[in-house]
């Protein structure tokens, strides 16, 4: 998988997958963090979760994670990454984080993380009949769900604004059932 040159295409051992059924499930342990490699092969912050120890600690997207417990993250991979900043509730993580000519230490106490796709206050009805929505993952199995409740709610409005800045994916059907609920005909997605 990795000579297709692809940063989002891996795979997944059992423990891995476990890891990510558990994100379907909306519960994870750790510290709300989602992370990547850039192109430079550097750990970065892809975006923190709203609400939790990250999103507090003051994690910001690109970030880069040079050290995590004092150990270099160079060449390691994001599932190591992953692994090491995960643990138990209640113990802690130190991360040191590079951000413009700045290096921070950030110790981050590991909890239990509910993902939500659309955060309380993040729909609502803005100037002139305008909905906004803040759609902030495609992870939860609850996406969907979310989604028809938030417009539900904001039905009387003339138009919606869907935010998806620092979304950082997830399951390609949440994907497509939300599309679908804004599309009246034609292929939504087509994959090879």
């Amino acid at each position: 998988l990795a000579s297709l040159g692809d940063r989002y295409t891996r795979f997944l051992n059992k423990k891995d997958f476990d890891d990510e059924k558990q994100a379907i499930n909306a519960k994870l342990t750790g510290i709300g963090i989602q992370i990547g490699l850039d192109k430079s092969q550097r750990l970065i912050v892809i975006a923190p979760i709203e609400g939790t120890p990250a999103y507090k600690a003051g994690l910001m997207p690109s970030d880069e994670i040079t050290e995590i417990n004092g150990n270099s993250t160079k060449g390691i991979s994001v599932e190591e990454a992953a692994n090491q900043i995960k643990g138990p509730i209640g113990t802690e993580v130190i991360l040191t984080v590079h951000r413009g000519k700045e290096t921070l230490k950030k110790t981050i106490s590991r909890a239990e993380i509910s993902i939500k796709a659309i955060s309380k206050g993040h729909s609502r009805i803005i100037k002139n009949d305008i909905a906004y929505i803040r759609l902030n993952s495609f992870i939860s199995q609850d996406a969907t769900k979310e989604m028809k409740e938030a417009l539900k709610e904001l039905d009387k409005a003339s138009g919606i604004i869907i935010d998806l800045r620092d979304n950082p994916g997830g399951l390609l059907t949440n994907a497509i059932e939300i599309s679908d609920l804004f599309l009246k005909e034609g292929v939504i997605v087509s994959t090879v």
